[in-house]
């Protein structure tokens, strides 16, 4: 996109849905005055000069006078597609921050800002789905070693998505220079127009100065982790991983609501790592349990955390 269609596009995207469409559209049909424009939308001149007066801020429109009226009309020849409402959302920015923390390379406070040419419908963007989402290049994940991210937020309007990134058992492999792809179907604009262009990623995490520094950084980044069981709610089997930095003694177990023991899934010494353990549902006796809430417990060295699953039937 050229620049001042980018322009446009953001000025645009801040004026709002009704106004994009409802300011600027009756110039898609021809050169127009003010008044032809109040009269043809209902809208006071008053409201209908302001709005032009942004739009030729940004080169959307211009203007020329005949005889004692002022005409508008729109400037550039690609701005008819930007207002029209098959017009898809794109991504304009995707940059990555060192942030706070200076470290070679990705560290727990870094992220990436997505920003979109105009407000989106904001879904929930999460470890189960970012990949998918927002595919990168060359085989690489938003993921860390322990298969999550640290979070996912939009701003109100929904242009704005903020990926902070997480180290847990290890780095995650998205960088710089990778190309991010939309899957063309999550992100879609207020008319329900998907999301579909590619963006490079910029910026910076950092680079690592060496290999040893980054298996280093790896080891410093593992520690004891209970992560949220996948798929959940779950109907036939279910993962759980878990993250331990030195070789423990590891209790890994599922309790229903009144704290009785339903299933042992893990009661051994377990080597340093990111490991696995699956439920499919079934107590001691290998018999099937009722649907419902069921808590499982991991204590490891001085660790112990505990997670909810939901089963259901």
């Amino acid at each position: 996109m050229k620049e001042n269609e980018y322009r446009a596009s953001r000025l645009l995207r801040e004026l709002g849905v009704p106004v994009r469409y409802q300011i600027a559209k009756p110039l898609e049909q021809g050169a127009m005055t003010v008044g032809q424009i109040s009269a043809a939308l209902g809208r006071s001149r008053t409201t209908i000069s302001h709005h032009l007066h942004i739009h030729r801020a940004v080169d959307v429109v211009g203007y020329e006078t005949k005889g004692r009226n002022v005409v508008y009309r729109l400037k550039a020849s690609l701005v008819p597609g930007l207002l029209a409402p098959g017009f898809p959302p794109a991504i304009t920015l995707a940059e990555a921050s060192d942030n706070v923390d200076s470290i070679p390379g990705i560290d727990p406070d870094d992220y990436v800002l997505l920003e979109f040419d105009e407000p989106t419908n904001k879904p929930p963007i999460d470890y189960a789905n970012i990949d998918n989402v927002f595919q990168l290049s060359g085989g690489h994940t938003w993921l860390d070693g322990f298969g999550e991210i640290g979070s996912a937020l939009w701003n109100g309007p929904g242009d704005l998505l903020l990926v902070t990134l997480s180290t847990t058992a290890g780095p995650p492999t998205v960088a710089v220079g990778d190309t991010i792809t939309p899957d063309g179907g999550t992100i879609t604009d207020a008319l329900g127009n998907p999301c579909v262009s590619q963006i490079e990623i910029t910026g910076s995490f950092g680079e690592p100065t060496g290999v040893e520094e980054s298996r280093a950084r790896i080891a410093r980044t593992l520690v004891f982790a209970l992560s949220q069981s996948s798929p959940n709610p779950f109907y036939q089997e279910t993962e759980i991983r878990y993250a331990i930095p030195v070789k423990s003694e590891v209790s890994l177990k599922v309790y229903d609501l009144t704290g009785r023991l339903v299933r042992t899934l893990v009661q051994e010494e377990v080597g340093t790592g990111v490991h696995a353990a699956r439920w499919d549902g079934r107590d001691e006796a290998d018999s099937p349990v009722p649907g419902g809430v069921y808590l499982y417990r991991l204590a490891a060295g001085d660790f112990a955390g505990t997670r909810k699953v939901i089963l259901v039937r």
